[in-house]
């Protein structure tokens, strides 16, 4: 699993190999299935499907193919 820098105001996850796998992976899931998403929204699920962690988002529509597909985990909105 991926170390977690905690800050007092911020959360950072580290892009690393294993992230870089599951971005690859869930890139390529998502085109398949016709619902190509954008770069951004890709890395930040990619880094919480692979640190295990919950995505705290008001737009879950954008996160919703991975959330469907890839276990990604949506809070808010």
């Amino acid at each position: 699993m991926a170390r977690i820098v905690l800050d007092t105001d911020v959360v950072s996850l580290p892009a690393d190999l294993q992230a870089a796998k599951v971005w690859a992976t869930i890139t390529t899931g998502a085109e398949r299935r016709g619902r190509p998403r954008p770069l951004n929204d890709s890395w930040s699920a990619a880094c919480c499907i692979e640190s295990e962690l919950p995505l705290l988002t008001l737009n879950r529509r954008d996160f919703a193919d991975f959330a469907d597909h890839d276990g990604l985990v949506l809070l808010g909105g």
